[in-house]
């Protein structure tokens, strides 16, 4: 329970707390291209490496698994999503 609640608040914090809307906007406009996507995927890597305490060794396989999905998850976001329809996507992923 205690490593699930970690992995959502390395979560929360990367998506609102350490996003900015400029941010969201340029990953809209330049979708995989944005540099703005990748430095957001290195922030929640950072935020997880500090909630497990650096411990790779032992979390490696649910830290990869959380990065590559968040990876792929965001990208399809940004794919698949229209103007009326974006409030819908971030529900759904």
């Amino acid at each position: 329970m205690l490593l699930f609640l970690k992995f959502l608040l390395a979560h929360i914090l990367g998506d609102f707390v350490f996003q900015s809307e400029k941010w969201v906007k340029d990953k809209e406009k330049n979708k995989i291209r944005s540099s703005k996507l990748y430095v957001h995927l290195g922030i929640h890597a950072f935020l997880l490496l500090i909630l497990l305490q650096f411990n790779l060794q032992k979390y490696w396989l649910g830290f990869s698994i959380i990065l590559i999905s968040h990876f792929i998850f965001d990208v399809s976001k940004l794919y698949l999503q229209k103007k009326k329809t974006k409030r819908s996507w971030f529900y759904i992923f």
